[in-house]
């Protein structure tokens, strides 16, 4: 089973596919075309998180005070 992680790599946050004990940067657009590029050494890399929001959206029905 393929799993998606996105890392800080070099000072730039980079996705990254686990495959088994294989861990490869990701070449292309997770959302579209992609493939495994070089391999990374995962020991002691800064996890993030796995996308960043575009937006977030609020309602105040929401909360409780309401």
């Amino acid at each position: 089973m393929k799993r998606l992680y996105r890392i800080e790599h070099q000072g730039a946050a980079r996705h990254v596919v686990e495959d088994g004990d294989d861990v490869r940067l990701v070449d292309g657009d997770i959302f579209g075309d992609w493939r495994p590029g070089a391999p990374v050494a995962i020991a002691g890399v800064r996890l993030l998180a796995p996308l960043v929001p575009s937006k977030i959206v609020a309602i105040g029905l929401n909360y409780k005070d309401h």
